[in-house]
């Protein structure tokens, strides 16, 4: 797997990890919904801190 910054999202890099490579990408750290949303639009899975996961909306 690949861990990259949920801010960066989405780049080429991240892109190509995904499709090409086939390879799962975890993004950090994710402190808000937006980032849980860049997430999951660009990523498989996240690092958080400072909320509740439950309390989240994952598209």
């Amino acid at each position: 797997f690949t861990s990259y910054a949920a801010g960066d999202l989405p780049n080429r890099f991240v892109s190509f990890v995904r499709e090409r490579l086939k390879m799962p990408v975890i993004t950090w750290t994710v402190l808000d919904q937006p980032a849980v949303d860049l997430t999951f639009r660009y990523a498989d899975q996240m690092t958080f801190e400072g909320f509740e996961p439950d309390l989240v909306q994952v598209a």
